[in-house]
């Protein structure tokens, strides 16, 4: 099993209600504000708002499986967050 996560880092200053962004898709399975389910055959993805007690707040993508639907995902979700932000760092974890 392939496991691929990455964790976006920003200021956060404006909310991005990702769901919303998410919830057209076909693949889009439930969410509400930055916490998203995505699956396909073979192939899911999962985004979330870790808030950590005094550290900076980020989103992580976590996709099991890896493929397109992570890649697409992900790539959504950076386009996202970059219109209220204007800092983002991306960081691959695994």
């Amino acid at each position: 099993m392939v496991h691929r996560e990455v964790h976006i880092l920003s200021y956060f200053s404006l909310p991005t209600d990702l769901a919303e962004t998410f919830s057209h898709w076909p693949e889009f399975r439930s969410g509400a504000d930055y916490s998203v389910d995505l699956a396909t055959v073979g192939e899911s993805v999962e985004v979330r708002l870790v808030a950590p007690a005094e550290e900076q707040h980020y989103v992580t993508v976590k996709g099991r499986q890896g493929g397109r639907l992570f890649d697409q995902v992900l790539g959504a979700v950076v386009y996202a967050l970059g219109k209220n932000s204007d800092n983002l760092v991306v960081d691959r974890v695994s």
